[in-house]
């Protein structure tokens, strides 16, 4: 006897999904017992996001993006001697410097490397390589 064809044949289902307010989810949590190795419910999740046949690119988050994007107008503008954007968008990567969440673990973490930042020196001839 044959098994009833359902909608979902041939896809996984999550143990939970942690689902914002528009009804989209955010996150996955993929439960496995103790005895199991954790990279395999890692990896069960993953596929998750991932459509079948195709490999997903890392990519960069937004603020990571705004950041380069801005650091290189910044760049531009001082190599034709544009002083007028180079102040003004200083002002707007200082600022988006000091809004980053202090609480993140990630921050924490760059805190010896953000403390420069801090240094009014840093910020007279910026460039990507002083960035890095």
């Amino acid at each position: 006897m044959q098994e009833a064809h359902t909608p979902y044949q041939g896809h996984q289902f999550s143990d939970y999904v942690l689902l914002g307010k528009d009804g989209k989810p955010l996150a996955v949590v993929e439960a496995k017992k103790t005895s199991r190795d954790a990279a395999i419910g890692r990896e069960q999740a993953k596929q998750y996001f991932q459509p079948k046949g195709k490999e997903l690119k890392p990519q960069l988050p937004l603020p990571v993006k705004l950041f380069g994007l801005r650091l290189d107008k910044i760049e531009s503008a001082l190599t034709i001697g544009n002083t007028a954007i180079v102040e003004r968008e200083t002002v707007k990567l200082r600022k988006q410097i000091a809004e980053l969440p202090q609480t993140s673990v990630v921050i924490k973490e760059a805190a010896s490397v953000l403390h420069c930042l801090e240094e009014e020196n840093f910020w007279l001839s910026l460039s990507s390589q002083k960035i890095e």
